[in-house]
């Protein structure tokens, strides 16, 4: 399997998320398998398109499996890149001929088309909040609300999916997560567009 990392500044700070991802996709698949996808630079519209050209062979299939890119601040990362729009196109016609994309935090929301939230952070109306999520990939078609400060969340496989499901094998026997001190993350309110698996629910908010 060959799978593509996105490194950037922004998706390594704070707690070092991106270096982890590597790390651990590394050790899992072996370092041969992992191509890095840089976009070194901070400043807003600072790093060129050309990271993402390889994305396809030259036949148009995806030249890896999956695309991962980590957690961290994700209008930073894609702003950080000179055209956005351009980034945008190809992250979706690689998904579209068949390459995976897996997000974890930020790159969840990369992957979505933005976020609200009960802090008051972003604008009330979507559209207005949608307006600084346009170049986002939004390969999956809803917003997500984030979570932030949450004390507890409790994430319940969704009943509507047989417990014969790959994934189901991941969860512990009870069949759900709960995570305590749980920071940030996001989750989907929105009805999941046709051909969407939901597999787990959050059953329980429990703010501080």
């Amino acid at each position: 399997m060959k799978i593509a990392v996105i490194r950037s500044p922004w998706l390594n700070k704070q707690l070092g998320q991106g270096t982890q991802v590597e790390t651990l996709l590394s050790g899992w698949f072996g370092s041969p398998q992992i191509t890095i996808i840089e976009f070194p630079n901070e400043g807003p519209s600072s790093n060129t398109n050309d990271a993402f050209v390889g994305l396809l062979d030259e036949d148009g299939a995806p030249a890896f499996s999956v695309l991962v890119c980590p957690g961290g601040n994700d209008q930073r990362m894609w702003t950080s890149i000179a055209h956005p729009q351009i980034a945008k196109d190809r992250v979706r016609e690689f998904v579209a001929r068949g390459g995976g994309f897996v997000g974890l935090c930020a790159g969840m929301c990369l992957a979505s088309q933005g976020y609200w939230d009960i802090e008051g952070r972003l604008p009330a109306e979507k559209t207005e909040r949608q307006k600084q999520f346009q170049y986002f990939p939004a390969i999956f078609p809803a917003e997500l609300q984030n979570l932030h400060r949450l004390r507890r969340t409790t994430l319940n496989w969704n009943s509507s999916l047989a417990t014969t499901h790959p994934m189901y094998l991941a969860l512990p026997l009870t069949g759900s997560l709960v995570g305590a001190r749980f920071n940030d993350g996001n989750i989907v309110t929105e009805p999941p567009p046709l051909g969407t698996e939901l597999l787990l629910r959050c059953t329980r908010d429990e703010p501080w």
